[in-house]
């Protein structure tokens, strides 16, 4: 499906989440500020129609250390995971 503006203004307002799972959700592309920039995530799976990574998406967060990566996405942005545990 599709997340609407309340759905991402509900995730941008949690702070603590463990795991965040999209990959059944339809979205190519992120907003680089979909989250709160300082959410505790530690394990992230994008959407599967993800075909673009944003430009600094998890800079510097600590926390993240695991991600999950659509085959088909195309670009990887600058930073994107730069100074997280992402390894």
């Amino acid at each position: 499906g599709v997340l609407n503006e309340d759905d991402w203004a509900v995730l941008k307002g949690m702070n603590k989440l463990y795991e965040l799972d999209l990959s059944e959700i339809d979205c190519e592309e992120l907003s680089s500020d979909f989250l709160n920039e300082d959410v505790l995530l530690y394990n992230f799976k994008f959407s599967n129609t993800t075909t673009r990574i944003p430009d600094g998406l998890f800079y510097e967060n600590k926390t993240l250390s695991l991600i999950d990566i659509p085959e088909n996405c195309e670009y990887i942005g600058e930073n994107a995971f730069c100074n997280t545990n992402v390894r």
